[in-house]
């Protein structure tokens, strides 16, 4: 798998490190293509993609 959020900010200064908004740019890029094609059709309606509900246990 791969992280998918990491801090930005703490204790309210900058993280050392952090990518530039280029790489950034280029990491969205790729992200966005390895989602199904199905994820990306988000409108009112029926859900992108299936979600099936199970109730808690008794």
């Amino acid at each position: 798998g791969r992280e998918l959020l990491c801090p930005l900010v703490r204790d309210g200064e900058p993280v050392p490190g952090l990518p530039t908004l280029a790489a950034s740019r280029a990491h969205h890029s790729a992200a966005m293509v390895s989602l199904p094609w199905e994820g990306l059709a988000l409108s009112e309606g029926d859900p992108a993609i299936p979600v099936r509900v199970v109730p808690p246990s008794a």
